[in-house]
């Protein structure tokens, strides 16, 4: 090998390592297959990568179960194809169908076909939503980007699409959409998916009508004061039985035990004695005996009468 060559390969290595590459497990639970091919790429054009170790360095970045499959497939007959050619079988084998890098799509036709010639015959999609993007824009992906490239090698290619795009959905749509079925068709799960949004936007989150507002403390926690709940329903008051009422409020006056025509005096036989005699003398009608017996008396007084005033 070329003395020069060697040391372009030992620089180029050196920087690709400067720049600190992803690196993918074959899931999408650390990073996705997207990302990571897009980063691997962005390196090769800033650090100004050769072709002929792009495919030695970017398998050095796979972990896990994508390491685990790199070596199966046989590493070293393939450390001399193009990253291209490296790009298309790692696709196929992780990744989506459309990659999410930044800028414009990339679409692969061609990864079927070349996964069949691999005497590959199954694949793992993965199909998600992005964060906050409408199921509109998300089933209109699906539709441009994965069923024309459905391969009709599968059994059920429609309903397998389908799981893909189920599994995808946010949780909080995929509650509310039934699981696939082989009588379902596309238009029947797309249309079921946009309602699901309609459906998990218009629910209630916060607390219903009625509720009491416990006031949140100063401190800026955020706990609330003290615990208030729904206002307690109003209890009936109970009617005092009768035989426990007081005398002045029942109906009928009780008579008192031994005489039982005793009871509480009437108003009327409630004599009112004035505090000042009347301005008119009261009239005695006296009976004619005792008019006799003043007629008899003397209208002079006696001698002996000690009173002064009958003198």
């Amino acid at each position: 090998m070329d003395p020069d060559q060697v040391d372009a390969n030992r620089e180029a290595i050196s920087s690709f390592y400067e720049a600190h590459p992803l690196l993918f497990d074959g899931t999408s639970r650390t990073i996705s297959l997207g990302v990571w091919l897009y980063d691997m790429e962005l390196i090769f054009r800033t650090s100004h990568i050769p072709g002929r170790v792009q495919v030695s360095l970017g398998s050095r970045c796979l972990s896990g179960d994508a390491r685990i499959w790199w070596i199966s497939v046989g590493e070293p007959q393939l450390l001399s194809w193009t990253w291209v050619h490296f790009r298309t079988l790692v696709v196929g084998r992780f990744g989506p169908i459309l990659d999410y890098g930044p800028g414009a799509p990339q679409r692969d036709p061609d990864i079927y076909r070349d996964m069949y010639d691999m005497r590959y015959h199954s694949i793992t999609l993965e199909w998600h939503a992005y964060p906050l993007e409408t199921m509109a824009h998300y089933c209109m992906r699906f539709q441009e980007a994965m069923l024309p490239y459905v391969s009709q090698d599968m059994d059920h290619p429609v309903l397998e699409a389908l799981t893909v795009l189920w599994n995808g959905l946010p949780s909080r749509i995929r509650q509310h959409v039934p699981f696939p079925s082989p009588r379902m068709s596309v238009e029947h799960i797309i249309e079921d998916i946009l309602q699901a949004e309609v459906r998990a936007d218009t629910e209630p989150t916060g607390a219903a009508e009625g509720d009491h507002q416990a006031p949140v403390d100063d401190a800026g926690i955020g706990e609330p004061l003290y615990e208030v709940g729904p206002a307690p329903p109003e209890e009936p008051i109970p009617a005092v039985p009768e035989q426990e009422m007081p005398a002045h409020e029942a109906g009928e006056q009780k008579d008192v035990e031994g005489d039982p025509e005793a009871g509480d005096p009437k108003e009327d036989d409630i004599m009112v004695i004035p505090e000042d005699p009347p301005a008119n003398p009261i009239i005695i009608d006296i009976s004619s005996d005792e008019e006799d017996d003043i007629e008899d008396m003397p209208a002079d007084p006696p001698a002996d009468c000690k009173n002064p005033k009958l003198r």
